[in-house]
């Protein structure tokens, strides 16, 4: 059976984020030949296109691109390699082993490429186009922006607890039971301050919950 070290020269392994992506360039016979990071700008990913030619001779043939995240952080960068004509498919799912020794990431970079060097190209997966790859980028944007809501209300919320006497005990965090608790808090005979604070802890919870159903929906 024909494997991927097999098939090309070289495989570029890509560890993906919001704003910069890694590239690890390694041999069929897994040595990694050089490491670079570039923008996620339109001018960003052409430069890794540039990087990349020169140090493969332009062979478009002979290089596989290996995307981490191509339906989502990656999904531009896997689109733009694909129109440019090289083999581009998504990364391998890391198994726990890799999760526990990739500590960077070149490391990450340079293991999404290696994992790939004994499959079967057929057994890859090529990226998903079309509306079914901007549905996954969108989701996952919109999930990434009610997770960092969610957070920063939970502080805000716990804040409050911490600094004002609502009957709540928040040292060690709030657990969603005490959140839902304060769901169904209603108002008190007691001072004004306390009350503000009742108040807005009230709402503050209600947010959270919302988002989690929000969460769970996009989910």
């Amino acid at each position: 059976m024909t494997i991927v070290a097999e098939t090309y020269r070289y495989v570029v392994g890509i560890d993906t984020h919001a704003e910069q992506h890694t590239y690890a360039l390694l041999t069929s016979n897994g040595a990694c030949q050089d490491l670079q990071s570039f923008a996620t700008t339109t001018a960003g990913i052409d430069r890794a296109i540039a990087w990349i030619a020169r140090r493969t001779d332009g062979d478009l043939d002979q290089v596989l691109i290996v995307v981490e995240g191509a339906g989502s952080y990656g999904r531009i960068a896997a689109a733009r390699f694909t129109r440019t004509g090289y083999t581009t498919v998504e990364a391998m799912t890391p198994t726990r082993a890799d999760l526990r020794t990739a500590k960077s990431d070149p490391l990450d970079a340079a293991r999404i490429a290696r994992t790939v060097l004994g499959t079967h190209p057929d057994r890859l997966r090529r990226p998903r186009t079309g509306h079914a790859g901007q549905l996954a980028a969108l989701l996952l944007a919109d999930r990434d922006a009610l997770n960092s809501d969610r957070t920063a209300k939970i502080n805000q919320l716990t804040a409050l607890a911490r600094t004002h006497s609502l009957g709540i005990d928040a040292r060690t965090g709030l657990t969603t039971t005490q959140i839902t608790t304060i769901t169904t808090w209603r108002a008190r005979h007691e001072d004004p301050l306390s009350a503000h604070a009742r108040q807005i802890a009230i709402r503050t919870a209600k947010a959270i919950t919302t988002i989690d159903k929000l969460l769970k929906a996009n989910q």
